[in-house]
């Protein structure tokens, strides 16, 4: 009898943990969700009222928002007839808009440790590919560096402040989405940095 009390007591508390965890993650995800949306309404109001025009948009999967829509995810927008990148630090809820030979590098950090500076597309393909898919990410951040005295970096952070901070599974559907828009980020910022290289040996 004793063991079915404790048993019961058991259950009740690992009801109540697993009831404040799934709400916790809705309601979380839900502000975060719709903090992204609201300040992707004015940095599209902006450009617009600046006329740069957008010709490619990424948008950033991370923790909060890989399984939800474009709508509700972070972005970099690119004018490739200006020659601009829109960056945006969604914590200090600040738009950059920089010009491509602004872009100095890149750079990936995964739970504290650099996984990549400035590769190129395929040798960061090659990395995702090798890299270790076990264990967890509880960390995982993109940060560009910028020829900005006032503004040398922004960054996206993709896995961040998890819930008690379990972070995200490496063989996980959310880490591989998460991991994807990186590497489409990645082929962006080469491309962009080529040019450059091409512009500054022509002149």
């Amino acid at each position: 009898m004793l063991y079915l009390y404790f048993l019961l007591i058991f259950t009740l508390v690992l009801a109540v943990f697993l009831i404040v965890f799934v709400v916790s993650v809705y309601s979380i995800t839900k502000k975060n969700c719709e903090n992204n949306i609201e300040l992707n309404k004015k940095i599209d109001e902006y450009l617009l009222q600046k006329n740069i025009p957008i010709n490619k948009i990424i948008y950033v999967s991370d923790y909060w928002t890989s399984s939800k829509s474009n709508e509700n995810k972070k972005k970099i927008c690119v004018s490739t007839e200006m020659k601009k990148v829109a960056l945006v630090d969604y914590d200090k809820q600040k738009l950059y808009v920089v010009d491509f030979d602004e872009i100095v590098n890149f750079e990936i950090y995964e739970n504290g440790s650099t996984r990549t500076i400035g590769a190129g597309a395929a040798g960061f393909g090659s990395g995702l590919a090798i890299a270790e898919s076990s264990g967890n990410c509880k960390d995982l951040r993109l940060i560009i560096r910028i020829n900005k005295i006032e503004v040398p970096q922004v960054a996206y952070d993709i896995v961040s402040k998890t819930l008690f901070n379990v972070g995200l599974n490496k063989s996980s559907d959310s880490y591989r989405v998460c991991m994807s828009s990186l590497q489409e980020i990645v082929s962006l910022f080469e491309i962009i940095k080529h040019k450059n290289k091409l512009e500054k040996a022509e002149n």
